[in-house]
């Protein structure tokens, strides 16, 4: 009667450590999925950082004039574009450490679409295509492939294209 006993202790005890680790797994899942949340929005607040830089007065004319004037462009100009341009590119560097981590998904082809997305915008400029070639060694080798890539393909500076579309529609207002 011992012995039978002592089974179904054990058989108790051995299920209350597998009850035990199911809700450890559960909670561990719990705290990856939230950890996951918030970097994932700490990462879309970067991005609102960036265009929010843009917006300041002073800013936004170095911007332009790195669009249009760029051989104009002051030492202490030059020194807001290059930390500007470093930001955005740890940004897409810590992009794609996102997606090696797991936290968005596929990771290649989602991170490619990414710097695509985008590359007209920092790369497309006179400015953006020099600091590129100038800082290009220093970046993670498949944002430079990416880069390379979208960067022979431009015709013209999209970017700038897109305003002066967009003041053509005005104009015919």
């Amino acid at each position: 009667m011992r012995e039978k006993f002592d089974r179904w202790l054990s058989l108790g005890a051995n299920l209350g450590i597998l009850v035990g680790l199911l809700l450890v797994a559960l909670e561990l899942n719990q705290a990856t999925v939230t950890a996951r949340a918030e970097m994932a929005s700490s990462f879309q607040d970067r991005w609102v950082d960036i265009d929010i830089s843009w917006q300041d007065p002073a800013f936004s004319e170095t911007w332009a004039k790195s669009l249009t004037q760029p051989t104009e462009l002051t030492t202490s100009e030059m020194l807001q574009l290059n930390g500007f341009m470093w930001t955005f590119a740890d940004h897409l560097g810590n992009y794609r450490l996102h997606w090696d981590l797991g936290i968005f998904e596929p990771p290649q082809e989602s991170y490619e679409v990414v710097v695509r997305d985008v590359a007209d915008i920092y790369f497309g400029s006179d400015f953006g295509r020099a600091w590129y070639e100038e800082n290009k060694s220093s970046l993670h080798p498949l944002l430079v492939e990416i880069l390379d890539e979208e960067i022979k393909r431009f015709q013209s500076n999209e970017y700038l294209d897109q305003f002066e579309r967009i003041k053509k529609r005005l104009e015919k207002n």
